[in-house]
């Protein structure tokens, strides 16, 4: 019988592994996790990086690196929640003409957020494989940064609540990013003509996978309770070894542990190259200042 459970605040989203979770289908006597209720999970990354809100929280790992720059006392528990690659992340309409990625110099494309994890990734996707020059494109965002000291580049416009499907349609903007489920039905074609092949092409060159969610700890938390952290990386491992073993044919993804396979792997190390470029940080960070100390 345990004497005395740990209450947890904690903010995850909905995919596969954190709804083991959510359901208390993967339980821990020792803790008693208390969700935040955030039915999309972005809207948890403000109150997470500027109040600290929760203990642990998914968070998106452009937010996460912008927050330790800033000095926000959080670290990342060694685990990928979500992350795929995103050649197929951007659309035009066609009906207005055909677009190529070099049609994007001098031209406008809208982005829920500058900071957002998915447009870093194409944005380096569109530099490094198309030579796109990313400093004469304007981006137009729909919201600003979670971390609120983050001041953008010149060449970004915040329309705040402007709808991606209105800027397009009104030619405001090019093209859009966004997931295509998101897109699903609306007659918008891929910017990337066979966004397949370049991804191979792309995962040839770098063997690694885009990532995008993540899940951090407060400092505090983790000086007070070491042992309740390690318990919640232990359940978000065992749960994602659960929903590894039922995927089949789910194509790439970077969901796993470990921060040396993390680490190994390359993405971090690419997602703050790409950063750096796009001036979303001003340096990388080395594995000791990113991720929380917990057995593997």
């Amino acid at each position: 019988m345990v004497d005395h459970v740990r209450e947890i605040s904690i903010a995850l989203g909905d995919s596969p592994a954190e709804r083991l979770l959510k359901e208390n289908k993967i339980t821990c006597p020792r803790v008693h996790l208390n969700f935040a209720d955030y039915p999309v999970i972005i809207k948890a990354f403000a109150p997470m990086v500027r109040k600290l809100a929760f203990d642990i929280g998914e968070l998106s790992l452009v937010t996460f690196l912008q927050a330790i720059e800033v000095g926000k006392p959080l670290r990342l528990l060694p685990i990928v929640i979500n992350g795929n690659m995103h050649h197929g992340s951007i659309f035009y309409d066609p009906a207005k003409g055909l677009l190529a990625p070099a049609d994007l110099k001098g031209r406008r494309v809208s982005v829920r957020a500058y900071t957002q994890t998915m447009g870093m990734w194409v944005r380096g996707v569109l530099k490094e494989q198309y030579g796109v020059p990313l400093d004469e494109v304007t981006w137009v965002c729909r919201e600003g940064a979670h971390v609120s000291e983050y001041k953008c580049p010149p060449n970004v416009e915040i329309k705040e609540g402007a709808k991606e499907s209105n800027l397009l349609n009104s030619g405001e903007v090019c093209a859009i990013i966004a997931s295509a489920a998101n897109v699903k039905d609306a007659g918008l074609k891929p910017l990337l003509p066979d966004a397949a092949a370049a991804a191979a092409e792309w995962y040839s060159k770098h063997e690694t996978v885009m990532i995008n969610h993540m899940v951090v700890v407060t400092e505090e938390f983790m000086r007070e309770d070491p042992s309740a952290v390690q318990d919640v990386y232990d359940m978000l491992r065992k749960a994602t070894d659960m929903i590894s073993a039922e995927r089949k044919n789910g194509g790439l993804s970077a969901v796993g542990y470990g921060a040396d396979r993390i680490w190994s792997g390359g993405a971090m190390q690419l997602a703050m190259q790409y950063s750096i470029e796009q001036k979303l940080l001003s340096r990388a960070f080395d594995k000791s200042e990113i991720f929380a100390e917990v057995v593997e």
